[in-house]
């Protein structure tokens, strides 16, 4: 039985800034790219509504537009490697260079302004620094509903969710470019206690101050994701537990208060 006394208590994340007015989706992923400290894994795209019969174009690096307009949305993932020619694509995986990704991301958004894409959901490698380079693999899911009218919320609409930093892997695999050249994070390598004192049951994420010292390069990308802060009450049963405020409200937190 929660108590019937609680405080509010603010609770911070890391989510992928969203693409303003004038942007779209490269503008997050080139910085990303573009920097030698970070490397794009995977990357699940919703790009325009599907159809039971769809019209279907095809662009380098495997990517595909549906351009029936009908209420359900299609998602691809593209899982990046060397020599994608060495990987087999399925239904739910399309294997693609980095390069070629770009590309047909490119030019798919060019012919289809009409068209929204999100992102839903993406793993980083975070190379670490000196002197001895921890690599990680940051995972990003759509976990949190936020208030239509918060400063997140705005800035996000017409998307009801962020793309939250879920989870953090240590010590990747590289596969070797014969067997495809790609990076692979491992279940048992999840960084230990990063979900101590969750604020919201089941909901498991990366609390900023531990994305901040395990994955500094991704957070210091500034232009690309943003400190999500949301307001919370605090229950206590025989622990501390939080809920979500009916009216709570989320906004953006500079990296260096955190």
């Amino acid at each position: 039985m929660q108590s019937p006394n609680y405080e509010i208590k603010n609770k911070k994340g890391i989510c992928l800034r969203p693409p303003s007015e004038r942007e779209t989706i490269m503008n997050r992923l080139v910085p990303i790219i573009n920097n030698k400290y970070t490397e794009i894994i995977r990357i699940q795209v919703l790009a325009g509504p599907k159809d039971d019969s769809p019209t279907i174009e095809n662009y380098e690096g495997g990517v595909k537009i549906r351009t029936t307009i009908t209420s359900k949305n299609p998602q691809t993932m593209y899982c990046i490697c060397l020599n994608p020619k060495s990987m087999k694509n399925t239904k739910k995986l399309t294997w693609t260079t980095i390069e070629k990704l770009i590309e047909g991301l490119t030019e798919g958004i060019q012919k289809h302004p009409e068209l929204r894409f999100y992102i839903t959901y993406l793993e980083i490698l975070d190379k670490g620094t000196e002197p001895n380079f921890p690599h990680v693999v940051c995972v990003f899911k759509k976990i949190f509903e936020f208030a239509a009218d918060s400063e997140v919320g705005l800035i996000y609409a017409p998307e009801k969710k962020s793309l939250d930093l879920e989870a953090i892997y240590r010590n990747p695999e590289w596969i070797d470019e014969s067997k495809g050249g790609y990076w692979k994070k491992h279940r048992k390598d999840l960084i230990p206690d990063i979900y101590l004192n969750l604020p919201i049951a089941g909901a498991k994420y990366v609390e900023a101050d531990w994305a901040k010292r395990h994955a500094h390069n991704l957070v210091y990308l500034t232009t690309v994701f943003m400190v999500r802060a949301c307001d919370l009450k605090e229950w206590t049963l025989p622990r501390k537990i939080y809920e979500p405020l009916p009216d709570g409200k989320c906004y953006e937190v500079h990296i260096e208060k955190i």
